[in-house]
Formats: C-alpha cells, sequence, structure tokens
C-alpha cells in the first residue's frame, strides 16, 4: 500500500509540472523601461508597440530621472490622480510588474486592475510608494483593458521607471493593434498621417466616415492626408491571427485664420473740395475667431470714412463683405492714409488710400445793380477756395465758325449696346474718322459712336490741333454710359481739366447732349474726353462740334481778384454786352474756369432802332435786321442772357420764356422791351 501511495504520488507531481511547463510554454511577456522622457503632456504614446494613455488631474509639468524614470508633475505643480491605460495587450494577464516611487515626503498609493478586475500585491489590492524606485508585482487573471493608478494627498512628483506584463495568448493570437503617426491631437495645418502595425504580414483596413472597419472597408496602402478634422479607424487582420482591436484617432484641424481683400491695390481717389467720391473693396474670411476690425489711420485718415468698422463672420467665415470707402476733402491736395484690416491669429492686410483733391468749377448767378456805367457779378462760392479771379470782357461779335465736326459715322462696327465691337482702333484712327488727326487709347466701334475705355483700363479720344486761341470757343456733343459704369466723363484742353460732364445715361443707351465753353487754348489746343476712372469708366461719345465766335477785349483791370463771391465793375460803356468767367483758387491750386456769363450796362439805342424795328408780337421779340450775319442777344433784368444767335435778314421773330422787362442788343445798339 505505501509503495502503490508513492507511486500515485510520483504520478502526480509528474502531472503538475508537465502542465506547468505547458502553461509556461505558452505564456508571453510584453515589458518597457524608460530611458528618456516620454510625455511632454497627457496622451497617446506608442510604448514597445503598444498605445498607452496617459491622463490624470492638471499638471504643467513632465520630466525624467535615470533611477526613477518619466516624471509626472513636481512640488509646484502636482497631480493628485494620475493613471496609464491601454487595450493593446490580448489573452489573459496574470501578472504586471511595475517599478515605481515618488518624490521625497511622497504619501501616494499605486494599484493596477485589468478589464476592471483589481489585481493585488502581496494579498493587498494597493501599495503605498516610497522615494526609492521599488518593483511591484500585482498578480491575478484578467483581460481587457489595463489600468495603472497612481493617488496621492501630498504635493509631490510621482516616476514610472518599468513596466513588464505577463500574459498568456489565446490559441489564435491577436494581431497587434494598428497605431498612428503623428498621434491624435489638434493641429493648425493639414496632416500626413501613416497606420502601422508590428504584427509581421498584417493588413491594415480603414475608415474615416465614423463606421467601424472590417477586412470589406479601403486597404490602407500609404499616407493619408488629413486636411479637415476627422476621425480615423483602423483594424489590421493576419493569417493565423484573430483581427485586432479597432484603433481610433481624431485629428482636429484648425487651419490659421485669414483675411484676403481682393483689390491687391485701391485706384486713387479724386474729388473736388467739398464733394466726395466712393470706391469700394471686398473682404473675405477663414477659420476666424474674431470679429474683422477695419480701422484708418495716417495724417489724412479724417478725409476717408468706412461704411462699417466691423465685419461678424458667420461660423469663422466671411464671405464677399463689400465696404464701401468714402474720400471727402475740404480743401485742394494730395492725401494720404492707411485701411488696416485685422482680426485675433489672422495677419493684418493693410491697403494704402490716397487721395486727389481739386477745386469745383464756380457756377455764375447773374449780374445786379445794373446801371449804365457799372454793374455787379455774382457766383456762387467754391470750397476750399481762398480767391477768384474774374475775366471781363468784350466781343467783337464776328460771326461764327465751325472748327470740328466729327459724327464717328465711319465706327461702323458693333452697337453702342453690350455689343460694340472688340478691336482696339486706336493706332489707326485716320481710317475711322472723318477729320484726320485725331488720338486716343482704348478706343472701339459702336455702331456710329465710339466706344471709349475697358473695363479696368482708363481710355481717351483726342481732338486733333484746333486753333483755340481768341473769339469764344463751343464745345458740344452727346455721350452716355454703360450700365452700373461711372457717369461721369472729362474734357481737357492741353491736359488742363476745362469741364467735367455729370449725369451721363447709363440706363438705356440713350446719348445725352452737352455743351461747355472753353477757354485758355492756343493755337494749335487739343481737346480730350477721357473717362473719370480706370476700373468701370467706360463712356460712348458722338457728334462733336467745336464753334469759334468773335474776339474778346479785356476791360480795363482783367483779370480781377477777390476774397468775395461778388465784384462791381465800373467805368463801363453804356448799352453795352459784357462777358465774364470765374476761376476759384487756393495757392497753387486752380478751378476750371465758369461757364461765361454775360451782362448789359443800360442805355438807350441811339439810331436805326427804327428802321430795325425791335418790338415785341403775340409775346416774341421782334427785330428787323436790313441784313443777315448781326449778332441779337436778349438778357432778363438781371442781365441773364436768354438768347444768343446770328440774324436773317427781315424779321426775326424770337419766343422768350421771361417776362417782364428785357433788354435787347442788336449788333452795338441796345434796346428795352416789355413782354407781356
Amino acid at each position: 500500500m505505501k509503495k502503490l501511495t508513492l507511486l500515485k504520488s510520483l504520478l502526480l507531481a509528474a502531472t503538475l509540472l508537465f502542465s506547468i511547463g505547458i502553461s509556461n510554454l505558452n505564456a508571453d511577456t510584453y515589458s518597457y523601461s524608460f530611458s528618456a522622457k516620454v510625455w511632454s503632456a497627457y496622451g497617446d504614446q506608442t510604448l514597445n508597440g503598444v498605445t498607452w494613455t496617459a491622463s490624470g488631474t492638471s499638471t504643467t509639468f513632465f520630466g525624467y530621472e535615470a533611477a526613477r524614470g518619466q516624471q509626472f508633475g513636481s512640488s509646484k505643480s502636482s497631480v493628485s490622480a494620475l493613471s496609464l491605460t491601454t487595450s493593446g495587450i490580448s489573452g489573459t494577464i496574470t501578472s504586471i510588474k511595475v517599478s515605481t516611487a515618488g518624490a521625497s515626503g511622497t504619501n501616494a498609493t499605486f494599484s493596477i486592475s485589468v478589464g476592471s478586475t483589481p489585481f493585488t500585491c502581496s494579498g493587498s489590492t494597493s501599495v503605498s510608494i516610497t522615494a526609492t524606485n521599488t518593483t511591484y508585482e500585482f498578480t491575478g487573471s484578467g483581460s481587457g483593458q489595463i489600468v495603472l493608478s497612481w493617488s496621492q494627498t501630498s504635493s509631490k512628483a510621482l516616476y514610472i521607471k518599468d513596466i513588464q506584463v505577463t500574459y498568456t495568448l489565446p490559441s489564435n493570437p491577436v494581431v497587434a493593434t494598428p497605431t498612428f503617426s503623428p498621434a491624435a491631437g489638434t493641429y493648425t495645418s493639414a496632416q500626413s498621417v501613416t497606420i502601422s502595425c508590428t504584427t509581421e504580414g498584417a493588413s491594415i483596413y480603414y475608415t474615416t466616415d465614423g463606421s467601424d472597419p472590417d477586412n470589406t472597408k479601403t486597404l490602407y496602402t500609404g499616407a493619408i492626408s488629413v486636411t479637415s478634422t476627422t476621425t480615423i479607424k483602423a483594424i489590421a487582420y493576419a493569417t493565423g491571427y484573430d483581427p485586432s482591436a479597432v484603433a481610433s484617432a481624431t485629428y482636429t484641424i484648425n487651419a490659421a485664420p485669414t483675411i484676403t481683400v481682393t483689390e491687391v491695390t485701391i485706384p486713387a481717389f479724386s474729388a473736388t473740395a467739398g464733394s466726395s467720391q466712393d470706391q469700394t473693396i471686398t473682404v473675405n474670411g477663414t477659420n476666424l475667431t474674431g470679429d474683422i476690425t477695419l480701422a484708418l489711420s495716417g495724417t489724412d485718415a479724417g478725409l476717408f470714412s468706412l461704411s462699417q468698422q466691423t465685419i461678424t463672420p458667420a461660423s469663422g467665415t466671411v464671405t464677399d463683405k463689400v465696404i464701401t470707402i468714402t474720400y471727402a476733402p475740404t480743401a485742394p491736395g494730395s492725401h494720404a492714409a492707411t485701411l488696416t484690416l485685422s482680426s485675433s491669429g489672422a495677419t493684418d492686410v493693410i491697403r494704402d488710400l490716397t487721395g486727389t483733391a481739386s477745386l469745383a468749377q464756380p457756377t455764375v448767378t447773374g449780374a445786379s445793380n445794373i446801371g449804365k456805367t457799372g454793374l455787379t457779378l455774382n457766383w456762387n462760392a467754391v470750397s476750399g477756395a481762398t480767391s477768384y479771379e474774374v475775366n471781363v470782357y468784350t466781343k467783337d461779335g464776328s460771326g461764327e465758325s465751325t472748327l470740328l465736326s466729327e459724327d464717328f459715322s465711319k465706327f461702323t462696327e458693333g452697337q453702342p449696346n453690350n455689343n460694340p465691337g472688340n478691336t482696339d482702333i486706336s493706332d489707326k484712327l485716320d481710317t475711322y474718322t472723318l477729320v484726320p488727326g485725331w488720338t486716343g487709347i482704348k478706343v472701339y466701334q459702336a455702331g456710329g459712336t465710339a466706344k471709349i475705355g475697358a473695363s479696368s483700363t482708363l481710355g481717351y479720344l483726342v481732338t486733333p490741333s484746333l486753333d483755340l486761341s481768341v473769339g469764344e470757343v463751343t464745345l458740344s456733343f452727346k455721350a452716355m454710359a454703360w450700365l452700373n459704369d461711372s457717369t461721369e466723363l472729362k474734357i481737357y484742353v492741353d491736359d488742363a481739366l476745362a469741364y467735367t460732364a455729370t449725369g451721363l445715361n447709363n440706363t438705356d443707351y440713350t446719348l445725352k447732349s452737352y455743351s461747355t465753353t472753353l477757354t485758355g487754348g492756343t493755337t494749335a489746343s487739343k481737346i480730350k474726353f477721357e473717362g473719370k476712372q480706370a476700373s468701370k469708366g467706360r463712356f460712348f461719345l458722338d457728334d462733336v462740334v467745336v464753334t469759334k465766335s468773335g474776339s474778346k477785349t479785356p476791360v480795363s483791370g482783367s483779370p480781377f481778384t477777390t476774397t468775395e463771391t461778388s465784384l462791381q465793375v465800373s467805368g463801363l460803356t453804356a448799352a453795352t454786352t459784357y462777358y465774364y468767367t470765374v476761376t476759384a483758387k487756393n495757392g497753387s491750386y486752380v478751378s476750371p474756369a465758369s461757364v461765361e456769363a454775360s451782362a448789359s450796362t443800360l442805355g438807350t439805342a441811339t439810331s436805326n432802332v427804327a428802321v430795325r424795328g425791335i418790338f415785341v408780337r403775340n409775346g416774341h421779340v421782334v427785330v428787323t435786321a436790313p441784313a443777315a450775319g448781326e449778332r441779337i442777344e436778349i438778357f432778363n433784368a438781371l442781365g441773364q442772357r436768354l438768347v444768343s444767335k446770328l440774324a436773317t435778314a427781315g424779321e426775326n421773330a424770337i419766343s422768350v420764356s421771361a417776362k417782364g422787362v428785357l433788354v435787347v442788343k442788336f449788333g452795338s445798339e441796345v434796346t428795352k422791351v416789355i413782354v407781356p
């Protein structure tokens, strides 16, 4: 019986040893030793192919000591609760050894759980750590997430030097969980994300739409470009292995806030003192975290204004916001300012603003205090003017002559609407004009009219040389603009601004008539028609006529200078028509001359009145002329000229809108009539 009992005991011992040997053959060990600082912030780190996640209460210090390993916190920035977790180790876990310590004076405990099952060390679920690096072995049986936990009531640093996990693989080992590089997180630019797996021969499949991946999803073949916030999920497959756990990483892309202004440069502003000019800019913004602020600075910033100073983005975006900039000078001169657009985190956008202010053309208001030898000339004040120059003169009454007549009838291509010719003919204008010698830039045919300018290019048209030196020169023309284009064009005589045509029709392609008197010409002057501005400054021109009549004789003392808006002129001849223009001045700045006005001194006709027969009949002023050619002029009681025309032989019945006392000048004679 004893022998049998001994034999049974030996067989039982052999069986246990065999079982232990088989178990050890199936066991595997994972280990990692900290030889440098791994964590500089809470989050994921890959340690020997396994992703561990560090989390804890707030701390701003992460460090490393050779003896005690990775450091979390310090006495000035401690962590009261710390954990390292992973789900990257498969199989049944039976032992976890961790070398850990705290700083001197630490009052902390350390514990481990696997799949929510607490492991024990020497029969206890937690141990108290000291300032000396010590290896603690926790044992148990579990699978799933491993959690290493520290908790302290002191304010000290915590350390971990080594991790060793003993586990038993299942009959089919699990493929290692895929890992991502760079790690999940928040970035300010697009990222190129790679996925890897430590299991040899494993194939990786992934999704970016939030769904869980399997081997029917997209096969990973190379880096994934992430340009916006994206969550990537990945799983790995290998022959003879169970699929890996699903790995997930979210990349938050917060691109830098950006402000853009479509207009790279803002065209120079131009206005007369006391008026204004508007221009617009188009503002866009992306990834904005606050309002866009618009600010004006510089010496002349007060002469510019904005339609709004703040733009509020919608969900961080501003799309095609139009801002109006207004230039409103109060005096002539050159002005400059700086426009700055800014928003938190965005690079400022800066645009230079420049403006040139001129003096407006004076407007005469007629004469007053009219006597036989004197009268008072009047005009409206011009903003920014410090003085006025008044030219007063008589005319010799010689006949009218035509210096230029051009109807652009040879401009046959296209139509004066949305379909003009698209070929610039400015280099061969003599082929198309009735009178040779025209020059220009950006000139096009438009069905019997001339189109000048392109959508963003300033155009102009210049007449041949004309004798504008003596006599009264009158320019008449027809013009219009395209829809949404500027409704102004400028007239220059020898590069000096002489007249600005305003109110150009730009709604239904109908030409509008204009007429003005030109002064300051020479024997070889040229008249230039130019758009108001480069951008949308196109215009159409037709029926240009330049006429001249009479020569001018200044009165004694003319031109006169005054700071007032009226001038008393004496020493004049009775029964004589006088003409005058007014120019505004401020230092070197000079306005265009006003439209010519006229006034007649009082007096009684001394001869030929009965012969000529000046009288009123049926509401008409009748002037009987013995021959054609002399000029008839009719003025109201204020001296404002109502009619100016050349007489035909015989009776000239002239309709006038004014009533009461009128002054009729015929040739060198003046008389009064009353129109009831």
